[in-house]
């Protein structure tokens, strides 16, 4: 199945990542893992799935997640220390994370201004859809926790209205590299975010970066299509709406049309 074992540092704590040339979902096999013993190949915290392919990998509300090979997928599990209330900024952290990877890979200011993090899971380029993060909750030896699915369109973007890549974009890396920044970035925040309990700065950082934010934005929510001025987010999280009536609604599902 094409397996490996490759361990990456930060403050002593370390990720163990696992490679498979192709599964039905990298959150899945995550999911499977956890009931391994520990010593045929179980890991909880730390333990990341890196796939070539995915026959169904899935995004946020059920979608298909297109998954080639040259794009990178991945499943990182998470056992969080603090209260579950925090949970949802895991995926803000992940954009943030892909931001730096970004930004770390093309050092030109005038194309760092190209990408933004769309509200609550996507980072976009020139307004089209480059990344998705995917947040699924369980249970790990009586211990709340999470499986992070995280996706990046690095060669090759679906033929769909507003998805792009980032050899679309004019970066020509690898999604070996992509994950590896990726996964650095992502697990020194997470550490820190741990350690230092921040939380209340996870979302101004993302907010820095906001698509739309001050500007109208069109949502898809329960059925319905409503449009309101994009004012920024709660202290948990959701998505604050001025309606054109001027009542301010406070989000927390949604669909944020682009």
């Amino acid at each position: 199945m094409g397996i490996f074992w490759r361990w990456l540092g930060y403050g002593g704590k370390h990720l163990c990542v696992m490679h498979k040339r192709c599964v039905g979902s990298s959150n899945d096999v995550a999911r499977q893992r956890l009931h391994w013993p520990i010593g045929e190949g179980g890991q909880g915290e730390g333990l990341v799935i890196k796939v070539d392919r995915q026959l169904a990998g899935r995004g946020r509300r059920g979608k298909r997640w297109v998954s080639r090979r040259g794009n990178l997928h991945c499943s990182f599990v998470l056992v969080p220390s603090v209260s579950q209330r925090h949970y949802p900024q895991l995926s803000f952290m992940a954009s943030l994370a892909l931001m730096e990877t970004l930004r770390s890979l093309c050092r030109h200011p005038a194309w760092w201004r190209r990408v933004s993090c769309k509200w609550p899971n996507d980072v976009l380029c020139d307004g089209k859809k480059l990344a998705g993060i995917l947040l699924e909750h369980g249970l790990y030896r009586g211990r709340s926790m999470v499986i992070m699915g995280v996706g990046v369109n690095v060669r090759f973007a679906p033929p769909l209205r507003r998805v792009t890549s980032l050899y679309a974009c004019g970066i020509m890396s690898t999604e070996a590299e992509v994950f590896k920044r990726f996964a650095l970035f992502f697990w020194r925040r997470y550490r820190l975010w741990q350690e230092k309990e921040a939380h209340d700065m996870v979302y101004q950082e993302w907010l820095c970066h906001a698509y739309r934010l001050g500007g109208f934005v069109r949502l898809h929510m329960d059925g319905e299509k409503v449009e309101g001025m994009f004012e920024g987010l709660t202290s948990d999280g959701r998505l604050c709406v001025r309606m054109r009536n001027s009542e301010v609604r406070h989000v927390s599902s949604a669909l944020v049309e682009t």
